[in-house]
């Protein structure tokens, strides 16, 4: 890399800024031991570095896909979410729609439809999935849809 630098200067400058534009979030560099998360009230989770059940796995109750290492872990409530997606943007904006996603996490709503359907790849939304929903068009994406990248 030393001797890239020296040769190509602006192709230095370009893997800095490319090394700075996809840096993880602050949460992900040095996660808390505690949080307390809007998607639970009821109790702070508490960091695991490895799955508190016995087969070694946890299934996230944000993305409903497993873990096998680090998870934000209510031992009351057996509730898990990925630290991944315990840092999730509130607010995602994408350039095929007008208004701002906002962070639904649970689906569908209390009183809401029994599924939503992804306005993005036009799949279903599992229930109790976290998704972005258009509070204007009531529309959603799932999280990977919206651009959140997937574990």
């Amino acid at each position: 890399m030393l001797r890239l630098r020296a040769r190509y200067p602006r192709l230095s400058l370009r893997l800095r800024q490319a090394q700075l534009h996809i840096s993880p979030p602050r949460l992900l560099l040095r996660p808390p031991r505690q949080i307390r998360h809007r998607s639970h009230p009821k109790h702070p989770l508490g960091l695991s570095f490895s799955p508190p059940y016995n087969d070694g796995e946890f299934t996230c109750d944000a993305c409903g896909r497993s873990g096998h290492a680090f998870t934000y872990h209510c031992g009351t409530c057996k509730f898990d979410l990925h630290v991944e997606c315990a840092a999730l943007p509130e607010v995602e904006n994408r350039r095929d729609h007008e208004h701002p996603l906002v962070l639904l996490c649970g689906c569908p709503p209390e009183g809401g439809a029994a599924e939503f359907v992804c306005y993005v790849c036009c799949g279903c939304i599992g229930k109790g999935c976290w998704m972005y929903c258009c509070l204007g068009c009531n529309c959603g994406a799932h999280l990977e849809c919206a651009g959140i990248p997937s574990h």
